[in-house]
């Protein structure tokens, strides 16, 4: 009874050592409650005072950058926004995910350890049943010998002689019956004392074994950690490259800017310079005109005077002689016809220069009216592309932040179930066991207990001798391995610090970007006024063109100008109008674009802002459950070791089961800690290395 009883505690610990592959491979606490160890109070405080000396310099730096920019563009930032939070919700996904395989592997344990025990407590029931028929038949025997005694004895008592010899036969049967009893009793002591010995040193080859796959294990992921940390460090210099790169460039465009600005200034100068020669050509045409109706004067009075000379001439020769009257009548109506043909050619001429005149100035108004409305429709569609750009933004913000209510809400309800269901059904469990082992054991214990005690004792003295030789080996091997495990959670902390240091670094260059860009949308907005600026210049030398033509003109046809004064003076007061109009638009249009760009500037810093405080409530919800999870843990394991209590010595089951458990801690931590670096590593540089190649 004693070995079957030994072998089932010694095969039941077996059992709760060797977890199943699937829980040692599924074993992850979903990226948070596994990713760091148990934080101690030191490193708590020191987290938090980190946290709060790096708020107020990026605060400090977001605002000095705000000071510097002149224009905004938002898309940079709204991007960004989606991304982190489209990074939260594939991580939440994964956590439900990963909860959900938990359970599923804890279900299945559970089933395994109720078959387990069951299976347990049938084989225990079968043995103390098949102890009870043992005892009833040798009480059967001893009623039946008693009998045949009494009846020998009430027959015989005359045959004294023959029952003393037939007594002393039967005493030395049955010490032979109790020699051969205790020589198969010892027999199974050493039997027994066998079995455990092979068992125990079974346990340490298998603790032995695991030990060195957890080194084997740890040296790798060392080794994978050290590459993935010079593939790091490899990508931050790439970065730094390209970070320089970008400076040159943004002095490149500074150094163009100022160009723009000076040849901008030089136009204007010209400009005025033109003006003011347009003003002393307007002056000169009207001295010349002055001085042609003069001229025209003096003409018409020598007209006159030669008239009247003539007219006394004529009188004169009249009476001389009348042949020369036919002469002259005749050639003067030759001249007649003569000037009228020269006067009908000159007005078609002229109407032929109006037409030509009439049609160019359409011409002309027609293609500057058209470029007036492809500018504004150009203006149109990038206001349009703006605004539907901010409302799609604001719409995919509201849905993210519905959904990260709503999975919170559906997350926290699940866990709570989950601990309920878990916690009712160990206790229940427990408790069936609790009482169907100690009635077994007490059924055991005193049917064993008389026969039993001393041997027990004498084989526990020298069990337990051998135990402490043995506990001492192994608590020297514990303090050693935990000096290990102290060296190589100081080296991953000054690990984990680096890696903050070059994420906050990777931010600060990102932030730099952002000003890149906005500083090119500035040139941007600056290269368009210069083009408008350009194109009415180009209209001015046009104008100024017409005007030169029509300077020829005049001095062609110097008859004309009269009555072309006033259509002059027309298009002159059309084109003081249209210029008037389109410098107002200017203006108008300038303002609009600064009022919308302090707008979004707003705008972006209470996003910025109440994404700030969103990030601190998500780090004290992680915070908060880790904390319960620990407790749950805590919780679990004490539950657990109340049902291992009477399976082994408190001693061994404890020391083994804080080596297996601190090794495998270790591993998951290492583990997991690697996944999730390469996973937001990549995300980091899938997402902003990408904008930095479109970029350059």
């Amino acid at each position: 009874m004693t070995s079957l009883f030994n072998g089932e505690q010694e095969s039941l610990f077996i059992h709760h050592e060797k977890p199943s592959i699937n829980l040692q491979q599924t074993e992850n606490f979903d990226n948070i409650k596994s990713i760091r160890p148990i934080p101690s109070a030191s490193s708590i405080a020191s987290t938090q005072l980190q946290n709060q000396h790096r708020q107020p310099y990026r605060s400090s730096s977001f605002h000095d950058i705000i000071s510097s920019l002149q224009v905004s563009s938002q898309q940079t930032r709204y991007t960004n926004s989606n991304d982190n939070e489209h990074r939260l919700a594939i991580w939440q996904k994964e956590f439900d995910r990963k909860i959900e395989q938990m359970n599923e592997i804890k279900a299945t344990d559970l089933n395994k350890l109720k078959l387990y025990y069951e299976t347990k407590l049938r084989e225990l029931e079968d043995n103390n049943k098949h102890l009870e028929i043992i005892s009833g038949q040798i009480n059967e025997e001893n009623k039946r010998l008693k009998i045949e005694v009494e009846h020998e004895k009430e027959q015989n008592k005359i045959e004294q002689t023959a029952l003393q010899q037939h007594l002393k036969e039967f005493k030395s049967t049955l010490e032979r019956k109790i020699h051969e009893i205790k020589i198969i009793h010892a027999n199974d002591k050493q039997e027994i004392k066998q079995q455990h010995s092979r068992l125990y040193q079974d346990l340490l080859d298998e603790t032995n074994q695991r030990l060195k796959k957890m080194e084997n294990n740890y040296k790798y992921e060392q080794l994978t950690n050290e590459t993935v940390i010079d593939e790091m460090e490899k990508r931050m210099v790439d970065l730094r490259s390209n970070v320089q790169h970008l400076q040159q460039f943004k002095q490149k465009l500074e150094d163009e800017k100022i160009q723009l600005i000076k040849t901008n200034e030089q136009l204007q100068l010209q400009v005025q310079e033109l003006t003011n020669k347009q003003r002393h050509i307007d002056r000169d045409h009207t001295d010349k005109i002055q001085r042609y109706e003069n001229e025209l004067k003096s003409v018409h009075l020598r007209c006159e005077s030669s008239i009247d000379y003539l007219r006394k001439e004529n009188d004169i020769l009249k009476s001389k002689s009348t042949k020369t009257i036919d002469d002259l009548e005749k050639k003067l109506s030759n001249i007649k016809e003569q000037f009228h043909h020269v006067e009908k050619s000159f007005e078609q001429k002229l109407n032929e220069q109006r037409i030509i005149y009439h049609n160019n100035i359409k011409q002309y108004e027609d293609d500057y009216e058209k470029r007036l409305q492809l500018l504004k429709q150009e203006l149109k569609e990038q206001n349009n592309k703006f605004l539907l750009s901010v409302q799609h933004n604001e719409h995919i913000q509201n849905e993210l932040r519905q959904q990260k209510h709503q999975t919170k809400i559906d997350f926290e309800n699940q866990i709570q179930e989950m601990n309920e269901k878990t916690r009712e059904n160990e206790q229940i469990l427990i408790n069936k066991l609790k009482r169907e082992y100690d009635q077994a054991n007490q059924q055991d214990q005193e049917k064993l207990r008389e026969t039993f005690n001393k041997e027990i004792e004498q084989i526990k003295r020298q069990y337990e001798q051998i135990i402490e030789k043995k506990e001492e080996k192994i608590k020297n091997d514990l303090q050693k391995f935990n000096q290990l495990s102290v060296e190589t959670k100081r080296t991953h902390e000054i690990e984990k610090q680096q890696i903050i240091n070059e994420y906050e670094q990777f931010i600060q260059k990102l932030e730099k970007n952002y000003t890149y860009k906005a500083d090119e949308y500035e040139k941007r907005i600056e290269v368009l006024i210069s083009k408008t600026h350009e194109q009415l210049k180009s209209m001015e030398d046009e104008f100024e063109v017409r005007h030169a033509n029509q300077q020829l003109i005049i001095s062609d046809q110097q008859k004309i100008i009269q009555a072309y004064k006033d259509e002059e003076n027309q298009t002159k007061i059309l084109y003081e109008k249209h210029c008037k109009v389109l410098s107002e638009q200017s203006i108008r249009e300038k303002n609009e674009i600064k009022a919308q760009f302090d707008i979004c500037m707003k705008n972006l810093e209470k996003n910025f802002n109440i994404l700030a405080s969103k990030k601190e409530q998500l780090e004290c919800k992680l915070s908060f459950l880790k904390e319960q999870h620990k407790h749950e843990m805590i919780e679990c394991r004490l539950s657990y070791e109340n049902t291992i209590k009477g399976l082994l010595s408190n001693e061994v089951r404890l020391d083994l089961e804080n080596t297996i458990h601190s090794l495998k801690q270790q591993v998951i931590y290492l583990q997991q800690r690697t996944a999730f670096l390469q996973q937001e590593l990549e995300q980091y540089i899938q997402i902003y290395g990408h904008k930095l190649s479109l970029s350059q």
